[in-house]
């Protein structure tokens, strides 16, 4: 058994792998493990421009990494590029989630959206959600003493999946 996860940008690697095994006969996963997942490429969400400047993580900044991911051109809105807009028929049958997101986030919003839609689909979701954190918590859990309980909440997710899958 194997679990997918990442923050940021491996959490988006995550969902997609995630996503595409489901699609396919071949393995699945037994958790996917999102924390501050994009999932949203257009950056419409409000939280982008609530939470876009002043914080760690940027709209510039975001903008630039779209940037060098997608294309000139390229219908940012795409489901295969922004798995928020996904249809509900291809996120069925997905693995659990554990989704993480934080108040002080510009993408906040697409990542509580990506949980809303995932749980729509059927998918069993626990969304976890740090209102006085920042993206990229994860990689100051050690100086933020805030920051540490959801690096043990997302073990204890991965904990429950592998006890529930016999492991």
């Amino acid at each position: 058994r194997v679990a997918v996860g990442g923050d940021s940008a491996g959490a988006y690697l995550a969902a997609q792998t995630a996503l595409y095994a489901a699609l396919s006969d071949g393995p699945r996963p037994i958790l996917q493990v999102l924390i501050y997942p994009p999932s949203d490429f257009t950056m419409g969400q409000p939280s982008i421009r609530e939470l876009g400047e002043g914080l760690l993580r940027e709209q510039r900044s975001i903008e630039w990494f779209h940037g060098h991911f997608v294309p000139p051109g390229v219908d940012r809105k795409d489901p295969r590029l922004s798995p928020l807009y996904r249809p509900l028929d291809e996120l069925r049958g997905m693995c659990p989630a554990h989704v993480q997101t934080a108040g002080c986030d510009p993408l906040r919003d697409e990542g509580a959206l990506y949980a809303d839609r995932l749980r729509e689909a059927g998918v069993e979701v626990e969304h976890a959600h740090y209102p006085g954190l920042v993206h990229g918590y994860l990689n100051v859990a050690a100086v933020a003493p805030r920051a540490v309980t959801p690096f043990f909440d997302a073990g204890s997710a991965l904990r429950r999946a592998f006890k529930a899958r016999g492991r």
